[in-house]
């Protein structure tokens, strides 16, 4: 996860999922206390913009790894109840639909952190200012 700046109400965690398995499986909600919503997201183009999404799940094939960096998917905390801080982690469940929940521990990095390392560079980049675009925040 990023470190979030000042008084952010949101926040976003990376990446890779990766499944051994024989057979397609879809994370389909993740859940988390650190904040009042827990999401998917994706990002789309609508005209001219590039604009994140919600979406209900997103599917994990066996074999190459599944990327949630920036520019693309990625988890999204709505409502902060407190800043990510640099150098905190916090637990993050993933519920997938055949492998059922998995937890993990999420580091929080820098707020210029770049995404998973996947042996490769993240693609795409985050504008900080537009990076809650479409999206109804909770005051």
């Amino acid at each position: 996860a990023r470190a979030s700046a000042g008084p952010a109400k949101a926040g976003a965690a990376y990446m890779v999922i990766v499944n051994k398995g024989p057979a397609p499986d879809r994370l389909i909600a993740v859940k988390s206390d650190i904040a009042e919503r827990t999401e998917i997201h994706t990002h789309l183009m609508d005209g001219a913009i590039m604009r994140m999404r919600q979406v209900d799940a997103t599917d994990i094939l066996p074999g190459p790894p599944t990327v949630f960096g920036p520019g693309g998917r990625h988890v999204m905390f709505i409502g902060l109840k407190k800043p990510l801080t640099m150098g905190d982690k916090f637990p993050l469940t993933l519920v997938f639909e055949k492998a059922g929940s998995v937890t993990v521990d999420v580091d929080v990095l820098s707020a210029g952190a770049s995404g998973p390392s996947t042996g490769r560079p993240a693609k795409g980049g985050l504008n900080q200012g537009n990076m809650h675009s479409g999206h109804k925040m909770p005051k």
